[in-house]
């Protein structure tokens, strides 16, 4: 696929018409100054003049000069649309666009001339892409001039505008394309292109154009000899990111929601094990914190069990002080022989009881050590296990951090695509659709369309560009809002619409409000 890029007046049209001593014969301009007089005709060939010496910024500077000219020498919409009927194309146009082959070929109009001689070509020849330097709006009372819109597209200013076409038709810009022209206006961009053929040439073009003829004809069969020869290196691609085709961005866009997507997904699920593992804290934390009140308890008793077994052996050591003290008495009295021996006997009988005590106490001591001893593993396996959590914790809420921040790069990736997307349609329509503005909605909606349901939207839009009354498309109009709807239909058949407005009551300039398929509309009741 290649841009077939043409100039207009003198290339695709005859330029009938020259002033003595200028350098470039027009269709439109130069003839326009003839049927406005003599005084009109002096006043053109002084801005010749002056474009010869650089006494003009640029090009539209020169363009400006020559619509006061028109408006002051009184310039009626009939002279303007009886040149317009009257321009004649060049020999062999007609057949030529009408043989090549579109699958191979994109035509492409270029000129620092009128954007109404354009269009006639593009209705008539078939042809897409137009791009004109000035267009006229005349007054519906009087018929004179009365206001014009201004692009720059010729001299340097024609390639920049075919240069923004090489992106959206994926095309490489130093083989896929050939222009042809026929004027001095035409070298910088013949310069440009991989093959250049001239009509009529200007002498300066001449020496630019890889062949020069007189007929359309010629150019058909020397582009079919190229064709089959030329063949760029691959050395010689431009290697520029901002060239990649509108399928490529397509299939970006389609993996940054995807991206998106996972992010999300495993941020969700990261979220999910960061509450299990909570829960499962929490519940450690509350057996620990029982472990901990059941050992302060043991303690506690194993103080009270300590200070009783040592009031125990205090007053066992007491009885056996006394019961030792009694033996002594008993024996250096044996008056009170048997008083003594029922007292020791008593206090025998007491020792043993406390003894008993004391042997009981010291299991229930042993059986506190080991539970203590128990207690105190549970506590230590308590806290290895909440170590444990808390690091699975903390690693899941790293994960979950790390997840939030790839799904906030993919958002920004994401709307950053969307944002260049809409940007680059927004600037490519601009181009395009000169009489329509476009509402951010709308160009939102456009951007997440494919490569193939954008051209489907494009060929809409196309239509109502050129339609005479751009209400005439309308299918009806809303009651709430008065906005006007046509229809489409996407890949697959789906059904879609397109929402505008004429502005000011204007049936040639248009807003362009919002974009539904079938599911959306109905959605919100239209």
């Amino acid at each position: 696929m290649k841009l077939l890029v043409c100039d207009v007046e003198g290339t695709i049209f005859k330029a009938k018409y020259k002033i003595e001593g200028t350098d470039y014969a027009s269709t439109m301009w130069q003839p326009l100054a003839q049927r406005l007089g003599e005084a009109a005709i002096e006043e053109e060939k002084e801005t010749h003049k002056k474009w010869e010496n650089k006494e003009y910024y640029n090009y539209i500077d020169w363009v400006e000069a020559t619509v006061d000219i028109h408006k002051k020498y009184g310039l009626h919409i009939d002279v303007f649309n009886s040149l317009i009927d009257e321009a004649e194309y060049n020999d062999g146009v007609i057949e030529f666009f009408e043989k090549i082959d579109r699958s191979k070929y994109i035509p492409v109009l270029v000129s620092g001339g009128f954007q109404e001689l354009i269009r006639r070509a593009q209705k008539e020849l078939k042809i897409k892409y137009g791009y004109g330097a000035c267009e006229y709006y005349f007054d519906q009372d009087s018929g004179l001039l009365s206001s014009h819109t201004m692009t720059p597209c010729d001299f340097e200013g024609k390639y920049h505008y075919v240069n923004a076409l090489f992106g959206i038709c994926n095309l490489n810009p130093n083989k896929d394309w050939l222009f042809i022209g026929d004027g001095k206006n035409d070298v910088h961009i013949a310069e440009k292109a991989p093959l250049s053929y001239g009509i009529n040439s200007h002498s300066e073009l001449a020496k630019i154009v890889s062949f020069n003829t007189n007929c359309f004809s010629h150019i058909y069969t020397r582009m079919i000899e190229d064709e089959s020869i030329y063949i760029m290196d691959d050395d010689d691609l431009v290697k520029d990111d901002d060239l990649t085709g509108s399928a490529t961005r397509d299939e970006e866009y389609s993996k940054l929601i995807n991206e998106r997507n996972i992010a999300i997904a495993e941020a969700e699920s990261a979220r999910k094990e960061l509450l299990r593992v909570q829960s499962d804290l929490t519940a450690t934390k509350h057996n620990l914190d029982i472990e901990i009140e059941r050992r302060k308890f043991s303690e506690e008793a194993k103080e009270k069990l300590e200070k009783n077994h040592a009031r125990l052996e205090r007053e066992r050591d007491d009885e056996a002080k006394r019961v030792a003290q009694l033996e002594i008495t008993l024996k250096s009295t044996t008056e009170n022989r048997t008083e003594l021996v029922g007292k020791l006997e008593d206090a025998t009988a007491k020792l043993r009881i406390k003894e008993l005590e004391i042997d009981k106490n010291s299991t229930e001591l042993n059986d506190l050590n080991n539970l203590l001893t128990e207690s105190s593993l549970e506590i230590q396996a308590n806290e290895r296990c909440l170590n444990d959590l808390t690091a699975e914790c903390n690693r899941i809420q790293m994960e979950n951090q790390e997840h939030r921040k790839i799904e906030a790069s993919a958002r920004k990736r994401e709307e950053k695509a969307a944002d260049s997307r809409r940007k680059k349609i927004k600037d490519f329509w601009s181009l395009h659709f000169r009489h329509f503005s476009f509402t951010p909605a709308f160009l939102q909606e456009a951007a997440k369309l494919t490569h193939s349901d954008r051209m489907k939207l494009e060929e809409k839009l196309l239509q109502l560009h050129e339609a005479p009354d751009a209400r005439s498309l309308s299918r009806s109009r809303y009651h709430d809002d008065g906005n006007d709807h046509l229809g489409l239909f996407l890949s697959g058949g789906v059904a879609a619409r397109v929402d505008y407005r004429l502005l000011h009551g204007q049936t040639h300039r248009v807003e362009i409000v919002e974009f539904y398929k079938k599911k959306e509309y109905e959605k919100v009741g239209h």
